[in-house]
């Protein structure tokens, strides 16, 4: 696992050189002063090696309290989605 936050992939993101395994809960964390509305949707990881695996679900307290986020898979690339800000 090789992670280069930020770079062309976006501040906060990461993109993964090797083989990754998703497990567990993804825990965006947003920064402090973001303000987020329903349909928003961000990058949060993007993958240049093979992945296994799934995130069991999205903790959005690192949001705000009361948020709903979810994840949004793709073969490449993993992104999250505000659903109630």
């Amino acid at each position: 696992f090789s992670p280069v936050v930020g770079s062309s992939f976006g501040p906060g993101s990461v993109q993964v050189l090797q083989t990754a395994a998703l497990a567990g809960l993804l825990k965006p964390v947003a920064a402090r002063g973001a303000v987020f509305n329903a349909g928003d949707v961000f990058e949060v990881a993007v993958f240049e090696g093979s992945v296994s695996g799934a995130f069991a679900g999205v903790d959005a307290t690192g949001i705000r309290s009361g948020a709903v986020i979810e994840a949004v898979p793709e073969p490449d690339r993993i992104r999250v989605r505000v659903v109630t800000p």
